[in-house]
């Protein structure tokens, strides 16, 4: 059983960080002095959970004001009237939203949600330029890193910072402060970039609106939001970088995971869909996505099989004596890529090419040529090398001779 916390006290034993910012904020201490008592506390903080056994420790939740106002800073939104003219910002720029100075007054503060803490409130409108503008995050994950500790950095999440945000002066009242979530997440992906580069496994999104009765509208942009996030942290972005043009997904387990009450069925199928979609959602169309199943009967989801939108489905069809194609000759269309599997991988037994090609007639018989993958129906690691090599010969004999027969007849 692994232990993890969400957070952790940052204002010290003696509450030092709050008298480090008042000397800061009174000028009787410098920013660098105010950088060294905040990192003492941070190596404490990280150093006591690592100390007591804590497995998954939390990072990015120390703030010198609040954490909205640090996710605020992280994107960049810091309203004109401050005069931020890009780059990291700084203290001067941060603190100003937070406390005013002697030109502009502070940001609006309010109550989170019904506690007596309260944060900084963003100001949005469609004009907001959003940009990388504090690596806050990244740099606490990599302080921590350097003394011996591997945290979980800790974000608001995006849909809860929009939703906690307010139009900005100037910006009509009935603004959709969700319209932005598209401006917002490139930034979101930039961190979560960096993060990955320097080694983080594990990230936190705190999606604290999620306890408010929420609109389907408004439920629906954090589907939009993890899937794209889910897609930069999944690593399949990575892979294309490579070079890489094809990635099997295994497996979808869409008939192994299905609840045994049918009245269940439409709920499970629905999720495990959108689990699997959600896995490949950011990458190029010109990326080619398979995906696996093993045995199982599957003509009662079909559909569902369908709705995955897989660019080619591989499934283990030769020793289910062809009763997987009857769904095909009952006339359902599928219009991607299949590959039923044309010779059984769990027998030492060779196919021959006769054998194989046979069974591929009987599969053309119901699909259309420009989607029918000739392809074992399974992987090979319980076969002997001896046993490998011929079968796939002889399976690439036949479809040699079947694409060259094709192609006569037309």
């Amino acid at each position: 059983m692994a232990s993890h916390i969400v957070g952790y006290p940052r204002m010290g034993p003696k509450r030092e960080l709050k008298f480090a910012l008042e000397s800061f904020w009174d000028g009787k201490s410098s920013a660098e002095d105010l950088q060294n008592v905040s990192a003492d506390l941070r190596s404490s903080i990280w150093k006591q959970m690592s100390d007591v056994g804590i497995k998954y420790i939390p990072s990015n939740t120390f703030s010198y004001y609040d954490q909205v106002l640090d996710t605020t800073t992280m994107l960049g939104a810091v309203p004109p009237r401050y005069n931020w003219n890009g780059g990291e910002i700084g203290f001067d720029t941060y603190f100003s939203m937070a406390r005013g100075n002697a030109s502009v007054p502070a940001m609006e503060m309010t109550k989170w949600f019904d506690t007596n803490y309260h944060f900084i409130v963003p100001e949005l409108g469609p004009d907001v330029k959003f940009s990388y503008a504090s690596h806050k995050a990244v740099n606490e994950y990599k302080e921590a890193k350097a003394l011996g500790v591997d945290t979980v950095p800790v974000f608001v999440g995006p849909v809860s910072y929009l939703l906690l945000s307010k139009p900005a002066k100037g910006v009509e009242k009935t603004f959709d402060l969700l319209s932005l979530l598209d401006k917002i997440l490139p930034v979101y992906k930039e961190v979560i970039a960096e993060l990955k580069e320097a080694g983080a496994t594990w990230i936190q999104f705190d999606e604290a609106t999620l306890v408010k009765d929420l609109e389907p509208h408004q439920l629906q942009a954090f589907t939009k939001a993890y899937s794209e996030l889910e897609s930069t942290c999944s690593g399949l972005n990575d892979l294309e970088k490579a070079g890489i043009t094809v990635i099997q997904i295994d497996e979808a387990a869409l008939r192994e995971g299905l609840p045994l009450r049918k009245a269940e069925h439409a709920f499970y199928l629905d999720w495990a869909v959108h689990s699997f979609r959600i896995t490949n959602v950011g990458v190029l169309d010109t990326t080619q996505i398979h995906t696996h199943m093993c045995y199982s009967n599957f003509n009662d989801i079909i559909h569902s099989i369908i709705n995955m939108d897989a660019d080619v489905i591989t499934i283990e069809n030769s020793r289910s004596d062809e009763k997987l194609l009857s769904v095909f000759r009952e006339g359902v269309k599928y219009g991607a890529g299949i590959g039923p599997g044309v010779y059984d991988i769990h027998s030492p037994r060779i196919p021959s090419m006769e054998e194989i090609a046979d069974r591929v007639n009987k599969m053309l018989a119901v699909l259309e040529t420009n989607i029918l993958w000739v392809n074992p129906d399974c992987g090979l690691k319980t076969r002997k090398y001896g046993e490998v090599k011929p079968a796939l010969e002889n399976m690439v004999t036949a479809a040699k001779k079947l694409r060259s027969e094709l192609a006569s007849a037309k």
